[in-house]
């Protein structure tokens, strides 16, 4: 079963809006559904559906009576509450509501709300063992279009929306900054209402302008993220966590008309998800979704098979949030808003359960536990807790480096072997395929730290509160040039962590004497070190390295799951059907030889003129290697840039040849991953590649920069089908015989039980 950023995938959210609506008074929805003076019945009832991650609120006016001073009395029965039934919490720290002597457009309003939202966290982590998850402010969009475009709630202001909705952004900016700094491990979601918007029948002129009214739903993650507005602040890294909204009357004809899900307007929510990740990239939960009275249940059952289909799909669907879960008073008259899977409490705290709708999430539960696991409670364990009943020990697999691509896929492939024998904190700078690591990393079920790497200082100190909070024993860092890692080790070493391992997956490339003599001194700090090739190993024991120390453990893969689909491949990139498709999956950097590959391109054509060139990947040769296709005078469709894909395993399934044309390697996991899907490899005799491929057996060897030897070696096994074969079948059996994920795991937990043994 797939570890959940969640506690439980099901979750339950309780309306916690506390503004004021175009009636003047102030709402408190908390008291109204007297959740908290039912707290304690409200979250056992949860539990006995196996819900255990809860979205709630504070109420900002309640606890800022007077500027920067606080009382959290009215939530601290909520943090003890939840604490003492286990309820993983997620707070809202604006639900629409502040202190009113504040001008929500001031600057004193984002100084205020970041001192309160400091307060808050640090008392959070000083009354809950869990990491804390944090909203900023909730439905920006929302929040600007009702105060400040329309006037239905306070400030009722007309014309203003877009000002106001910056003010919020740069708010919620500056309180995940705080928060990241007040803990550094708590978990941010962004949580804001997906729409669609179509233009009326009658009306289609207005095509174009009711686009541009639709893609302003995604104003408010642009701002945090810094695509719009970089002057507030936004970063990428910001959108940890993306929480949709999605109700039944969230599609529109424009100045017209709710959709219903029978209009053929209506866009399936499957998509509206997809969209969402395509333009972010980030997990997603369903944050807010509901429908009134009898409504309810057949809503639950159509979004509940639009999310599975949307899973299915790929895209990483982290939760599903019953929200509201209790029915409350509607926000301008009052009326009971039969909306919840529980009605009004009595006086002694008991609710009436909706029982259609009752046995709606039941059924939905079973169909997405049956999918993959996921809707069973999921229960983490806390970051300062070592899991001594089960005896395992907790280690650090760390890297500094900004482009873990390879790197950082032979880390996550580790991390799923040694989740069965140890606690992992996943260590990795937020870059944007940082980023990506560390949601991967996430889901298998390590804990992961973002680190900060703009101030050397704040990265050891973060990095050294981690491990000292989660008691590492073993710090096992992984570099790919030899001066990364070393302020990691250092540190893990003086916070204090019994064993420190280190893997080099590059040879010895170090030539200023100040780098070579700062890497020497580790030799000290470092109990063993792991080198991924050979030949790896020997240019390190050459630069000095203790023999007694250098352990070899050859990478190794699980083989991908995907089967070849040629016909996908040639409609996406418009191929003709005799194409034959040699396949290039590497950074665009000098190291991986892409040149040389254009220098061999003419020959190839000529030869084999139905040739295609598709790259996967990206980097700073790019547009040198376009200007060289063009002084070269190829075909530019000939040669393909398929960008940085998500989906490389699918093309490369459907290629004809591998190609890796580099000048020096490691231990390349992507031939690997050719050899292990039967696709036939063509490398260079370079460090690393001359390990996983033996020449003229289980693929074929150039040397490194030698155009015309790789031109006339593509060209012989384009032409020979047999010989493709032979090499494929002789490569998978090589794979399996030394190149597995599995065995590469019991061979690192082996150095690691050495290295912890003999660790002084």
């Amino acid at each position: 079963m797939e570890q959940s950023i969640f506690q439980s995938f099901f979750m339950a959210g309780f309306e916690c809006s506390c503004h004021r609506p175009i009636s003047g008074q102030r709402l408190d929805m908390l008291e109204a559904t007297c959740h908290t003076r039912h707290t304690l019945a409200d979250f056992q009832r949860l539990r006995n559906l196996d819900i255990t991650t809860v979205r709630s609120g504070i109420r900002w006016h309640l606890i800022e009576t007077r500027p920067y001073h606080y009382d959290f009395s009215s939530v601290l029965p909520l943090i003890h509450t939840a604490e003492r039934t286990g309820m993983q919490m997620i707070w809202d720290l604006c639900h629409y509501g502040w202190p009113d002597d504040l001008d929500i457009y001031s600057a004193e309003f984002v100084r205020r709300f970041v001192r309160m939202v400091d307060a808050f966290v640090r008392l959070l982590t000083s009354e809950m063992e869990t990491t804390p998850f944090l909203t900023p402010i909730n439905e920006i969009s929302y929040f600007s279009w009702a105060a400040g475009e329309v006037g239905r709630m306070y400030p009722y202001n007309r014309g203003r929306g877009m000002e106001l909705k910056v003010q919020l952004a740069r708010a919620a900016i500056a309180a995940i900054e705080t928060i990241w700094q007040a803990a550094p491990g708590a978990r941010i979601a962004v949580v804001e209402p997906v729409i669609n918007i179509v233009p009326h029948p009658e009306r289609l002129e207005e095509r174009q302008a009711v686009e541009e009214y639709r893609l302003a739903q995604y104003q408010a993650w642009d701002l945090i993220a810094g695509r719009i507005y970089p002057e507030l602040g936004g970063q990428e890294h910001y959108l940890d966590t993306i929480g949709v909204n999605y109700y039944a009357h969230n599609q529109w004809i424009d100045n017209g008309r709710t959709l219903g899900r029978r209009s053929p307007l209506y866009k399936p929510f499957r998509e509206i998800l997809a969209e969402v990740y395509d333009r972010y990239g980030r997990p997603l939960f369903i944050s807010e979704t509901s429908a009134e009275g009898r409504y309810r249940p057949g809503w639950l059952r159509y979004v509940g098979r639009e999310v599975r289909a949307a899973m299915r799909s790929g895209i990483p669907i982290e939760g599903f949030c019953l929200y509201p879960v209790l029915d409350h008073p509607g926000w301008e008259d009052g009326r009971h808003c039969p909306n919840g899977l529980w009605g009004y409490a009595d006086q002694q705290g008991e609710r009436p359960i909706y029982e259609p709708y009752a046995a709606e999430f039941s059924r939905q539960q079973r169909l997405f536990a049956k999918m993959n696991g996921k809707a069973r409670v999921n229960r983490i364990q806390p970051i300062d807790v070592a899991d001594r009943s089960s005896g395992r020990l907790a280690i650090c697999l760390y890297t500094d480096s900004r482009e873990p691509s390879g790197l950082g896929e032979h880390m996550l492939t580790l991390a799923a072997q040694l989740l069965r024998r140890y606690q992992i904190l996943f260590v990795c700078p937020a870059t944007s395929r940082g980023t990506r690591i560390l949601d991967r990393a996430r889901l298998l079920g390590c804990t992961t730290l973002a680190l900060p790497l703009d101030d050397e200082a704040q990265a050891d100190e973060v990095l050294a509160t981690w491990l000292q909070r989660m008691q590492i024993q073993i710090f096992h860092c992984h570099a790919g040039i030899g001066w990364e890692g070393q302020n990691g080790v250092y540190t893990a070493r003086e916070s204090g962590v019994p064993a420190v391992v280190r893997t080099e997956h590059l040879p010895y490339l170090l030539t200023d004497c100040n780098q070579q003599a700062a890497y020497q001194r580790i030799f000290t700090v470092v109990d063993r070190f792991i080198f991924v090739s050979a030949e790896v190993r020997r240019t390190y024991i050459a630069a000095g390295v203790p023999k007694d120390k250098a352990s070899l453990v050859r990478n190794g893969i699980v083989t991908p799951r995907v089967k070849p689909d040629r016909q996908q491949l040639c409609r996406e990139f418009d191929l003709p059907e005799r194409a034959k498709v040699v396949f290039t999956a590497a950074r665009m950097t000098v190291q991986k030889g892409h040149r040389y590959l254009v220098d061999a391109a003419p020959r190839i054509l000529d030869a084999e003129p139905n040739t295609y060139f598709l790259w996967a990947g990206d980097g700073p040769e790019e547009p040198v290697l376009r200007k060289q296709i063009a002084a070269r005078r190829i075909d530019p469709s000939h040669i393909l840039f398929a960008g940085w894909r998500t989906d490389v395993h699918h093309l490369l399934a459907s290629s004809d040849l591998f190609v890796l044309p580099s000048l020096f390697e490691g231990l390349p996991v992507v031939a690997l991953e050719a050899l292990s899907l039967g696709v036939p490899v063509i490398g260079t005799r370079v460090c690393g590649t001359s390990e996983v491929i033996e020449d003229d057996i289980s693929g074929c060897l150039v040397e490194p920069g030698d155009s015309t030897g790789l031109a006339t070696t593509i060209v012989k096994a384009l032409r020979q089908p047999a010989l493709r074969k032979r090499w494929a079948q002789a490569g998978q059996a090589r794979f399996r015989q030394h190149f597995t994920a599995e065995r590469m795991g019991c061979e690192t937990a082996e150095i690691y039980e050495t290295a912890l043994a003999t660790a002084s």
